[in-house]
C-alpha cells in the first residue's frame, strides 16, 4: 500500500512539474483560402536546405486570409503541416492553421523560428479560383 501511494505521488508530480515550452513566444489560429493552383514553376520552387544547394524543393501556395481581397504568396519556408500532403491542384481549400513562434536558437545558422500546422479543413470545393494576379501563374 505504501508503494502504490509513492508511486501515485512521484506520477502527480511528474505532470504538475511539466509545462508548456518556454521557447513558445507566440501561437496565432488564421483561417486561409488556399487557390486551386500553384504558382508558376519560377515562383514555386525555393530551395530548402539552406545554402549548402542540398534539400528538397517545396511547394508554395497562392492563398489569402479569409474575406481578404488580395491573394499573396505563401512561401516554402513554413510548409503547412497535415495540409501540404493533402493538396491537390484544381480544389480551391478553406483550411484553418496554427502558426507557432519560437525564441530564435543562435546556435542554429538556418534554424527557421516558426512552425505551421492544419489545425481544420473548413472546406474543399472544385472551381477555378478568381482574381489571381497574372505574374503568379505566368511562366
Amino acid at each position: 500500500m505504501k508503494t502504490w501511494k509513492i508511486a501515485s505521488l512521484s506520477v502527480l508530480l511528474f505532470f504538475v512539474g511539466c509545462k508548456k515550452d518556454d521557447n513558445i513566444v507566440d501561437q496565432r489560429n488564421e483561417t486561409l483560402v488556399i487557390a486551386s493552383v500553384l504558382p508558376s514553376q519560377k515562383e514555386s520552387l525555393v530551395l530548402m536546405g539552406g545554402g549548402s544547394g542540398e534539400g528538397a524543393w517545396a511547394p508554395m501556395y497562392i492563398c489569402k486570409y479569409l474575406n481578404a481581397s488580395e491573394w499573396r504568396l505563401w512561401y516554402s519556408d513554413l510548409q503547412i503541416r497535415g495540409f501540404d500532403e493533402i493538396y491537390e491542384e484544381g480544389y480551391e481549400y478553406c483550411i484553418e492553421v496554427r502558426t507557432t513562434y519560437y525564441r530564435p536558437d543562435p546556435k542554429l545558422q538556418d534554424h527557421n523560428p516558426r512552425d505551421c500546422k492544419l489545425v481544420k479543413l473548413l472546406f474543399k470545393e472544385r472551381k477555378e479560383s478568381q482574381d489571381i494576379p497574372a505574374d503568379y501563374l505566368e511562366e
